[in-house]
């Protein structure tokens, strides 16, 4: 079994993907534009988006 703290930051993680993926969505695909709305360069919301 995991340690409390490790499940605790699996479920961070997924929350944010599913919230970067609709973002995603929301503006049209354009990677750019989301990366900038949410102040991250365009290669980490790649990562967020593949991982």
């Amino acid at each position: 079994m995991r340690p409390r703290s490790q499940l605790c930051r699996a479920s961070l993680d997924e929350a944010e993907r599913r919230n970067v993926r609709w973002a995603f969505g929301r503006v049209g695909g354009d990677k750019a534009h989301l990366a900038q709305l949410l102040g991250i360069s365009v290669r980490i919301l790649y990562r967020k988006l593949t991982s």
